[in-house]
């Protein structure tokens, strides 16, 4: 599918993420509001970018945050249903890595374990799961953490 990635400017846009992110795993499931997920797509620490058609629809997004304690954090990605399985998904994974990679050496994610296409995905994206956190948003449910890295932060003579 032919389209481009742009940083979100729109509050029109802000809301189609929005909506595609509650139809997606693992938020049906967490039961994530539109309330929720329009807070973190607009949080101004966070910065959004959308896989806009060129008919203008908006298929897909990712969240990343450069901040923090844990920068190089892709926050939220997800494509929506109907276009799915034609690489727009690896298109936003590869530009956050773009946009990552140069301000820190590392990109992080969390997955959940009951996803476990999305951590197949991952792993054969190159990352690694580095760790886990139990019952960390839902009562006996794993959120695996996953890195891929260009190098260390610091290298020590």
């Amino acid at each position: 599918m032919e389209g481009i990635i742009t940083p979100l400017n729109s509050a029109q846009d802000g809301a189609a993420c929005a909506g595609i992110m509650i139809a997606s795993e693992p938020w049906i499931t967490f039961r994530t509001t539109y309330d929720e997920a329009l807070s973190v797509i607009n949080d101004p620490d966070n910065e959004t970018f959308i896989f806009k058609l060129s008919d203008g629809t908006v298929a897909g997004f990712v969240t990343i945050t450069l901040k923090g304690s844990l920068p190089g954090y892709i926050k939220r990605i997800a494509v929506s249903g109907k276009h799915r399985s034609v690489g727009m998904g690896k298109e936003l994974m590869m530009f956050a890595e773009q946009r990552i990679l140069p301000r820190t050496k590392n990109v992080f994610l969390c997955v959940s374990d009951f996803n476990p296409g999305a951590i197949d995905y991952y792993l054969n994206l190159g990352y690694e799961k580095i760790g886990e956190i139990k019952d960390y948003l839902v009562n006996g449910k794993r959120e695996f953490i996953m890195r891929k890295t260009a190098g260390p932060l610091k290298e020590i003579l």
